[in-house]
């Protein structure tokens, strides 16, 4: 009987204690879309994107130029000149793969520019969660966007605007040149 009373005893000290938890959700997407450094940075990291696509699209128009050239001169060149143009285009289009693949591809500089970007803006915005969690005295904070799967909260629970609110005092856009 006393085994009964004792294990009753911690079960309801322990369900009460895990029932006091305080807890609180955010959205980060929203975070990241509505702070002002992440805005500037993405503004930042599309002039980048430009950038790489013009330098992409001039060497694509460039073979497509010798293309036209050799279909049009193609009766007229010498076997020797023929192959030559076809080389150069071979060439070009090496360098066109190589473009693609160091400046878009898994690991390449446009995914480097944005980790280079967006890494100081998440430790921020985990470092404001922290000190509004802390401030507030939630013990979790969730966030809903990647994985956090929450089918029904009070809107009580949403940290995402205090959040937001944080992060953007005092920042004003950058102008874009």
């Amino acid at each position: 009987m006393k085994k009964i009373i004792l294990t009753l005893s911690v079960l309801t000290i322990l369900s009460t204690s895990v029932f006091a938890q305080k807890l609180a959700y955010i959205f980060s997407e929203k975070i990241l879309s509505e702070s002002q450094e992440a805005i500037d940075a993405s503004k930042e990291f599309d002039k980048v994107i430009a950038e790489m696509k013009k330098d992409y699209q001039d060497k694509e128009s460039e073979l497509r130029k010798l293309n036209d050239e050799l279909e049009k001169q193609s009766l007229l060149l010498s076997p020797e000149k023929k192959a030559e143009k076809q080389a150069k285009m071979e060439d070009i289009y090496r360098q066109l793969l190589d473009f693609e693949k160091n400046k878009f591809g898994p690991g390449g500089e446009a995914e480097k520019k944005q980790n280079d970007l967006m890494k100081p803006i998440i430790e921020k915005v985990n470092k404001v969660v922290k000190e509004v969690s802390v401030r507030e005295g939630f013990d979790f904070v969730i966030d809903a966007s990647i994985g956090g799967v929450i089918v029904y909260a009070k809107e009580d629970f949403d940290i995402t605007d205090r959040i937001i609110e944080v992060l953007n005092k005092n920042k004003t856009p950058k102008t874009t040149k």
